[in-house]
């Protein structure tokens, strides 16, 4: 990404590595950075169980991580559990990952 590739730019994410996981996001420095917290529920909507409950109510995380795993509404605060657009990205992600399993191989 371009945070990663300007070197005078001092970001949290440039000490993460270029392929995240639930576990970037599971200390707790980090549970509360928006930055972080944007990164990896875009790349693994999981990790949206493992920030801060502030993060867990906004709505930009939320939906990134919806649109990358339909299982991570159940992490969402209520009121975005209730949120038409973020139900719907959680269900177009379940649609992908199902035609995604039943696709031959």
């Amino acid at each position: 990404s371009f945070i990663r590739s300007v070197p005078f730019i001092r970001s949290p994410l440039a000490s993460l590595p270029s392929s995240p996981s639930v576990e970037d996001v599971s200390d707790s420095r980090l549970r509360d950075d928006d930055e972080i917290a944007a990164w990896a529920c875009e790349n693994d909507g999981r990790s949206l169980e493992y920030v801060s409950p502030r993060l867990k109510s906004d709505r930009t995380v939320v939906l990134a991580a919806c649109n990358s795993c339909y299982d991570a509404l159940k992490f969402a605060c209520q009121e975005l559990k209730e949120d038409n657009e973020v139900i719907l990205a959680a269900m177009r992600s379940a649609e992908r990952a199902t035609a995604k399993s039943l696709a031959p191989s």
